[in-house]
């Protein structure tokens, strides 16, 4: 796979690399995931294809970032031996240096960049009044019941299965005495069976009153209460 992506360099665009650990073929497997997310993900070759990039990004960006950091120890040292102060300071504020983030300045609405707080702080009050001015005109005024909203995809039987792969043992039952052992050790047929009552509380946002039920239990040995 790895070999196949390093073949379709001429495909990717020209990224701003901020971070100089990253390589090409990271950013190969950066560009493809995002364009299955844009896409949309609504089938289970989809959502499996998808899991595997991330888990391939991520592996790479930890061993690319160790070995960018272990390059660099290796150059100190030698700019050390060498007697290259200039270097060594220059590679030691590149391990050392301190996230600082970006401020952009707030300008008026002539376009005049503002200077002092007093300013900033009356230009945001403007703003907010305009935001929240209510015009007569009708056709200023958005109707929300006209707007259109896109529904979530459905559930995949694969979020199902994987849900239920990460269920932790040896936890107590609820009110219907199931415990996550006998979840796992169901059939394809009770993932079906599973899927359906998911999909459905997602479909209508219902959810069974059983599962909005707790026990409480106080044991004799600690003398507190514990929710089941």
């Amino acid at each position: 796979m790895q070999s196949y992506y390093l073949s379709k360099r001429h495909l990717v665009l020209i990224f701003n690399i901020k971070k100089p650990w990253i390589s090409h073929y990271t950013w190969i497997l950066i560009k493809k995931r995002e364009q299955i997310k844009i896409k949309g993900i609504r089938e289970d070759r989809q959502l499996t294809e998808y899991n595997e990039l991330c888990w391939m990004i991520n592996q790479s960006l930890r061993k690319e970032k160790d070995q960018f950091i272990n390059s660099l120890c290796k150059e100190i040292e030698q700019h050390k031996t060498n007697q290259e102060p200039r270097f060594l300071f220059k590679k030691v504020a590149i391990l050392s240096r301190i996230f600082k983030p970006r401020h952009l300045p707030i300008k008026d609405e002539n376009g005049m960049t503002l200077s002092t707080k007093s300013e900033v702080i009356k230009r945001w009050q403007q703003y907010c009044e305009k935001l929240s001015a209510s015009d007569n005109d009708n056709t200023n005024t958005i109707n929300l019941r006209e707007l259109w909203y896109e529904s979530e995809p459905p559930l995949l039987r694969s979020e199902i299965e994987m849900a239920i792969k990460i269920l932790r043992n040896h936890k107590a039952a609820g009110s219907d005495d199931i415990v996550a052992e006998m979840i796992k050790a169901t059939t394809e047929k009770g993932v079906d069976i599973i899927h359906k009552i998911c999909s459905k509380i997602w479909t209508t946002g219902e959810w069974p009153k059983e599962w909005c039920e707790s026990i409480r239990k106080e044991t004799k040995e600690t003398a507190t209460t514990i929710v089941l």
